[in-house]
């Protein structure tokens, strides 16, 4: 709903407050399942201020220039710390949740899984843009056809159904992915007693 009232990538306030807490929501999505880390970023508002600074970090990088790598450590810092914390934090709530809440917890997460796909509805797919399109702001020409080319987050975007094909192979890999998974508990289960009792 919010991507579609157009959230934006940079709109939000960058202080330390803001980058660190962006950390945490990043680190926390490589936790929980069906949580998007760029996403939840660029609710924030933080996505491309993030993305900015690490590609200004490279470019000194290359350059051997220490003062302008030292100039956005003001961004990289609070951010590298919100991720320790995120990852932390959540894992440990995370577990204790699960030792105190098994059944609960589990059918949230559980929930995440089966909701996440419910984001990318209605199925986009991008256009590759041709002369003579306006993509944001800059009329496409020839000469400037391929820096678009070399970018498909700009391309715009239109909505299109799965063909039964794509379908079925989606189907195929989520009972693929299931069996997989049942098959490594049933062999965790099967594991004799590694604590040594009873010998």
């Amino acid at each position: 709903i919010l991507q579609e009232r157009g959230a934006s990538a940079g709109g939000g306030g960058s202080g330390m407050a803001m980058l660190f807490l962006a950390g945490v929501a990043g680190a926390s999505a490589m936790i929980l399942p069906g949580v998007s880390g760029a996403y939840l970023l660029l609710l924030l508002g933080q996505y491309l201020p993030i993305l900015e600074s690490i590609r200004r970090v490279k470019d000194a990088l290359r350059a051997g220039d220490p003062s302008q790598i030292m100039g956005e450590m003001g961004v990289i810092v609070p951010v590298g710390l919100g991720v320790v914390a995120g990852v932390v934090g959540v894992s440990n709530l995370l577990r204790w949740l699960l030792h105190r809440y098994e059944a609960l917890t589990l059918g949230v997460l559980l929930g995440l899984v089966v909701g996440a796909p419910a984001g990318l509805y209605p199925f986009k797919r991008g256009i590759e843009p041709t002369p003579g399109e306006v993509i944001r702001g800059v009329v496409v020409t020839p000469e400037n056809l391929d820096s678009f080319l070399d970018k498909p987050s700009r391309w715009r975007e239109e909505a299109y159904t799965p063909s039964p094909a794509q379908v079925a192979g989606a189907c195929g890999l989520i009972v693929l992915g299931g069996t997989i998974t049942m098959g490594i508990a049933r062999i965790g289960r099967g594991r004799p007693d590694d604590t040594g009792e009873g010998a």
